[in-house]
Order: C-alpha cells, then sequence, then structure tokens
C-alpha cells in the first residue's frame, strides 16, 4: 500500500488562486509600460523639435529639457507627460519663462545676459 501512496506535493494552487495572482501582477505592469511607453513618445515629440534631453544627475526624478526655439503647445503638453524637470531655455522672452513655471511647475533657467564682464 505504501508503494502505491503519491508523495505530497510541495505546491498546490488552485486554478482560480493563479488566475487572480496573475491579474494582481498584470495590472501593475501594464500601468507601468503604459507610463513608459507616454515618456518615450514625450522625447521623441522633443527631440522633433531639436531639444536637448539629458538625465540630470542632482535629482534622479527630474529630467534636463533644452529649448532653443520657443516650445510649440506640443511642446508643452510633451514636458507635462515629462513630470518633475528643469528647463533651460536659450532665448530670453520673460512671457515664455513664467507661462512655462506656471503651466509646467518646474525650473526654468535662462542663460545670464550676455555682455561685458565688469
Amino acid at each position: 500500500m505504501e508503494e502505491n501512496a503519491r508523495k505530497p506535493r510541495r505546491f498546490q494552487f488552485s486554478l482560480r488562486s493563479v488566475l487572480i495572482l496573475t491579474a494582481f501582477v498584470a495590472v501593475p505592469l501594464a500601468w507601468w509600460s503604459y507610463k513608459v511607453q507616454q515618456k518615450r513618445h514625450a522625447v521623441a515629440v522633443l527631440m522633433k523639435s531639436h531639444a536637448a534631453i539629458t538625465a540630470n544627475y542632482r535629482d534622479a526624478s527630474k529630467v534636463d529639457v533644452m529649448l532653443d526655439q520657443k516650445p510649440t503647445p506640443a511642446d508643452i503638453e510633451a514636458l507635462k507627460i515629462l513630470g518633475p524637470a528643469v528647463v533651460y531655455l536659450i532665448w530670453l522672452d520673460a512671457n515664455d519663462v513664467a507661462m512655462l513655471k506656471r503651466v509646467l511647475n518646474c525650473e526654468v533657467v535662462t542663460p545670464p545676459p550676455s555682455g561685458p564682464s565688469p
């Protein structure tokens, strides 16, 4: 009789448990994948506008974006998707700087005015 006895299995899960576990793992991964896809699209839009995008080494949660022309509405939407960013503007236009600070709630850095040093 002992020869015919089955050895107990180490792990036994019902099909229902496996499906629930799969759903709990799949939902966060799908959300994360969607966010990554949005950020890639935002970077593509900004790169199309000839913006330079680099990692911010002072704060890993931020991105450095250098714009050499006035941002288009598509650029502004892309910057919103990217999240916290430090935006460097090459041109000096106080209206654009104020608008970006208000709309994006980000740090906007403009170069100092060029001129003779004292």
